[in-house]
């Protein structure tokens, strides 16, 4: 992501802004990642697929808009903690979709999630620095505002139980509770149901 490392470039110089908004824009950052680590009581009310969405349209929100530099100290920041609330949301929701993928290996599936991570962290800054020299930082923030829009379809399909909000939170606490069943409403059982079969079904290679 071009913010942590163009961040305070961007509001300062493209932008004019003063360094005070730049330090600032780092502290809401904290503040808005506070926030997104929360979204655990979205995924409850609405789901692991609506909550991921919503995550990754913040992301591109804030980064789409602080492209255009903009101007105002109040804009500034309100865009730095919607930029923090999309990444620290999408860092959790990504591993809860990771270990309801596979329940019966949740740290096989944390540490998978951890290293897709840093491996994209990693392979992201270099080309964030490249588009900086060489077409500018707004255009640079862009293209990471379109790729993480790109991101809102990496998301549970439609009648995925994984990102259902009580067939996946059965799932949860079953995993929790070492496996033993949970009771669930019809439908969410059958939901369970579903994903438990298609994760014990023997893959092609």
């Amino acid at each position: 992501m071009p913010f942590w490392g163009f961040g305070r470039e961007l509001l300062e110089t493209a932008a004019g802004l003063s360094p005070a908004v730049g330090r600032g824009a780092w502290a809401v950052v904290g503040v808005g990642g506070l926030a997104g680590a929360g979204a655990g009581h979205a995924v409850e009310r609405v789901g692991l697929r609506a909550t991921l969405l919503a995550a990754w349209l913040a992301l591109a929100a804030g980064l789409g808009w602080l492209a255009t530099a903009p101007a105002s100290p109040a804009v500034a920041l309100t865009l730095a903690g919607l930029f923090g609330v999309g990444y620290m949301a999408l860092t959790g929701l990504l591993i809860v979709w990771g270990v309801r993928q596979r329940p019966r290996r949740p740290a096989r599936a944390v540490a998978l999630a951890f290293v897709l991570l840093a491996i994209g962290q990693i392979a992201a800054s270099p080309v964030a620095g490249a588009l900086a020299q060489h077409v500018g930082l707004g255009a640079a923030f862009a293209v990471a505002a379109v790729a993480a829009g790109l991101g809102a379809l990496v998301t549970p399909p439609r009648g995925d139980p994984a990102g259902s909000p009580v067939a996946g939170q059965a799932l949860d606490d079953q995993r929790a509770g070492g496996g033993q069943p949970v009771v669930v409403d019809g439908q969410a059982a059958q939901d369970v149901g579903a994903l438990q079969q298609a994760q014990t079904r023997p893959r092609r290679l």
